[in-house]
């Protein structure tokens, strides 16, 4: 059973070991949970006057611990990781993390799994800073949009359409405090940013031109769609412009057509979703921000409106190594700092695109359910070697795995890349599902002793973990895994 209250209790305690403090540093993860969590910890901080300074990074093994604890302050306040580092840290560590610890200990140990409560679902690494934060001082409640930017961003509304739990109660906050509103609406990521015919055509979580035309990329089609509905469309609409009856007349077509080609109503429920849309004024942010950028950058930052596309402007930054630029934006630069964002975001998706389009050629890079002629029998995996950026690995893996194209979300999907860091580990990643999850996958524990045996380090959440392991252990690696796996799920 959860208990909330005594997760809050230990981030009242954790605030104030970080309030008497005279300095601190604040150690995050790069992708968009950690920097949002990393923003809610300096803003917490520069509101107590309390001298600090961040530091991100994308693992936190043994050397990066010792180089962490050798630095000279009061107090290291790790968010979005240290739980699987905990049990060697110091009494000047205060950890605020979700995923899953290497210890019981709850002294300055913030974790949500230690209070019976999701960390893979129901709070992520930024909720956890913002409980932290909200314990400090009560007027850190506006920092709740941030742990919303955060919670999307490591796809916890994904289960149910919605973000649950002590999520919930962050949304709650972030209605009355930070002036978001939570509404259901289309789930389609591009909202805000999106012409509405190109919305249509290229989306993918849905994949809507598949109940719209038998030709991919048709936007002719999308177009025609539209106008049989009697909705205006053409290169300045967007779906945040359309009142709530032209949206219900375009969704109860796309409804109709779904129905019509045989989906089921799980396919239909995946169409809307309680989508989280930010003002245009938040903490930080100057006023009439949005006229002052350049003329032709001001579609484009409407990505700072809608969670999830915020989201993916903060991991364009994190994972090519600008997570600076992105905390930046988070604590309100809406000039120098966002147009660096925003023109790195262009970079992201390519770099998407292309380790993508590499993985579905297949042949040395491509998705593959054997070694040396030997299957496996619950996974599949692919090898990106140098080919695929480390920091982007999780990524492509989660979204190829969902891939309508691909077809291969009835089993894990692991991947390896070459690590960035010149050292002689491979970096992995896995992404499972909910039905998965349902069905007994943990990932997280599968990652932990199958890169143990292999002497290397692994962790994470049941449904989406990573690990290292040394050049030349991949192939054992992944046998442990899959017998691992067949025994979590199909108790082989």
């Amino acid at each position: 059973m959860s208990d909330i209250s005594g997760f809050e209790r230990g981030a009242a305690e954790a605030a104030e070991k970080i309030k008497s403090a005279g300095s601190a540093l604040v150690i995050a993860h790069i992708d968009a949970d950690g920097i949002t969590a990393a923003s809610i910890a300096s803003i917490a901080l520069e509101r107590e006057e309390i001298e600090h300074s961040v530091k991100f990074i994308k693992k936190l093994d043994p050397p990066a611990l010792q180089f962490i604890l050798d630095e000279e302050c009061d107090v290291l306040w790790f968010v979005d990781l240290g739980s699987g580092m905990y049990s060697k840290m110091d009494e000047r560590c205060v950890v605020a993390d979700h995923h899953r610890p290497d210890s019981l200990e709850k002294e300055r140990h913030v974790n949500p799994h230690l209070y019976g409560i999701d960390g893979s679902s129901e709070v992520s690494g930024s909720g956890v800073a913002y409980a932290i934060a909200v314990a400090m001082d009560e007027r850190n409640r506006d920092l709740s949009a941030l742990a919303i930017v955060g919670a999307v961003g490591d796809f916890q509304e994904s289960a149910h359409s919605r973000l649950t739990g002590y999520n919930h109660k962050i949304v709650e906050d972030a209605v009355e405090y930070a002036g978001i509103t939570a509404e259901v609406d289309i789930r389609t990521f591009g909202k805000q940013t999106k012409p509405l015919p190109i919305l249509f055509q290229y989306s993918t979580d849905p994949k809507l031109i598949d109940y719209i035309t038998d030709q991919n990329d048709d936007r002719e089609s999308c177009i025609r769609f539209f106008t049989e509905l009697d909705i205006d469309v053409n290169e300045n609409i967007y779906w945040t412009q359309l009142d709530r009856n032209e949206k219900s007349k375009i969704v109860s077509a796309l409804v109709n057509r779904m129905i019509n080609r045989g989906c089921g109503v799980a396919d239909v429920r995946k169409l809307l979703g309680e989508i989280y849309t930010i003002p245009e004024n938040t903490v930080g942010t100057p006023d009439n921000w949005i006229e002052k950028l350049p003329e032709e950058m001001r579609a484009n930052a409407r990505v700072l409106f809608d969670a999830k596309e915020f989201a993916t402007l903060l991991n364009a930054c994190g994972r090519h190594e600008l997570p600076e630029v992105g905390m930046e934006v988070c604590k309100g630069d809406r000039s120098e700092y966002l147009i660096r964002a925003l023109n790195q975001q262009s970079g992201h998706r390519e770099s998407l695109k292309t380790a993508i389009e590499l993985v579905k050629l297949g042949e040395e890079n491509g998705i593959k359910d054997k070694i040396s002629g030997v299957p496996l029998n619950n996974i599949r995996f692919f090898n990106g070697g140098k080919k695929v950026k480390d920091t982007i690995l999780g990524i492509i893996t989660g979204m190829l795995l969902n891939s309508p194209e691909v077809q291969c979300s009835d089993r894990p999907l692991i991947a390896f890349a070459d690590s960035s860091d010149g050292s002689n580990m491979l970096k992995v990643s896995g992404r499972g599902t909910k039905e998965m999850v349902d069905r007994g996958l943990d990932l997280s524990l599968a990652m932990i002793k199958s890169s143990k045996e292999c002497g290397g380090t692994g962790g994470g959440h049941n449904i989406a973990a990573g690990a290292s392991v040394p050049y030349g252990k991949e192939n054992e690696f992944l046998l442990k895994l899959d017998k691992m796996i067949g025994q979590q799920i199909n108790g082989e």
